[in-house]
Parts: C-alpha cells; sequence; structure tokens
C-alpha cells in the first residue's frame, strides 16, 4: 500500500510538471507574439509561479559529472529514492518507513494543493484577463 500510494503521488507529479510545461510554452508564445504590457507581466508572473512549483518538485541543479549529494533532493528525487529502497530490500518493511512516506505524501498533499491552485484559480485568472485582451487562452492539458 505504501509504494502504490509514493506510485500515484510520484505520477500526479511527474503529470503536473508536464502539464505546467506545455502552459509554459503557451505563455512564451503570448509573450512572443503580443506587446500588451500587462498581458506580458501577467504572463511572466504566471511563468515565474510555474517555475517555482517546479522546482520544488524536480531536480533542476544536477550538471554533468555532479554528484547528487551535491545538492538537495527535491521531492520526485526523494520518492523514486524510496520506492527504490523499499523494493530492493529483502528485509520487511520498517516503521521508518512508514513514517517516511507518511511525511513525503504529507508534503506532496501540500504542493498538489498548489498546483491545483495554479491549474484552477491562476491560470483561469490569465486567462479572464487574456479574454478580455482579446489574447488567446491558455489551455490546460
Amino acid at each position: 500500500a505504501l509504494s502504490s500510494d509514493l506510485m500515484a503521488a510520484a505520477n500526479e507529479m511527474s503529470e503536473g510538471v508536464s502539464d505546467l510545461r506545455l502552459v509554459k510554452k503557451q505563455l512564451a508564445l503570448i509573450t512572443e507574439l503580443d506587446q500588451d504590457a500587462n498581458v506580458t507581466a501577467r504572463a511572466a508572473e504566471l511563468d515565474a509561479v510555474i517555475d517555482d512549483w517546479i522546482a520544488y518538485i524536480l531536480q533542476k541543479e544536477l550538471k554533468t559529472f555532479q554528484h547528487v549529494y551535491q545538492h538537495e533532493g527535491r521531492l520526485l528525487i526523494k520518492f523514486k529514492d524510496l520506492l527504490g529502497r523499499m523494493h530492493g530490500s529483502d528485509i520487511p518493511l520498517t516503521d521508518g518507513f512508514r513514517v517516511v512516506t507518511r511525511d513525503y505524501l504529507d508534503t506532496w498533499q501540500g504542493y498538489r494543493a498548489d498546483l491545483e491552485d495554479i491549474k484552477s484559480e491562476r491560470i483561469a485568472a490569465f486567462n479572464r484577463m487574456a479574454r478580455d485582451a482579446g489574447v488567446a487562452e491558455l489551455h490546460i492539458p
């Protein structure tokens, strides 16, 4: 059950990152094509919010020839590492695994709420402004 919950959350994270990256591409195109200062400013604000959310989920600092221990692991890496440890162990899961899993899942709930806020509130607000300005709206996959 722990593994299943972690996998479901990891999949949601990955889908969230993918969805938001597609929104970022749309924002870049809108910014490139539109000269309205309000639209470009709001697009930049939304783009920054999306970047911040993605940075909590993905390990972006790693470059070629760097070791994982040089940077704090982001949430998705922590989930994958814990899943690997669970499946790579021949001994029964300890209470420590259960505690860490609950902590990770609790952390994910906060980021999930932020993701939902971005998708339902912030993108909707941008779309209302875009509609009023006669600009193409963002589409969420």
